[in-house]
């Protein structure tokens, strides 16, 4: 149902933004939904993600070295540097 709306959408020339937050996830938690994301973000379905890591270290290295080894690029809110916008 979830895919059948997404081309629907796209059929019609709009496309979804997401945001997702990862406070508080472990880091295989995180490491899932920023995947699960990507490949959304690959497919299509969003034009771009923002990802809400917060000022943790790890929730940060994991989702930067996650993009680094994937096709997409990121910019760092400049007022908020706990939040990353994936394209």
């Amino acid at each position: 149902m979830v895919l059948n709306t997404f081309i629907l959408l796209e059929k019609k020339g709009i496309n979804l933004n997401k945001t997702i937050d990862l406070h508080g996830l472990t880091e295989i938690d995180a490491t899932g939904i920023i995947l699960s994301a990507l490949i959304e973000l690959e497919e299509g379905y969003v034009d771009y993600i923002e990802f809400i890591t917060g000022r943790g270290y790890v929730l940060t290295r994991v989702l930067e070295d996650l993009i680094d080894e994937s096709k997409f690029r990121y910019e760092k809110d400049l007022y908020n540097p706990g939040i990353y916008r994936v394209y």
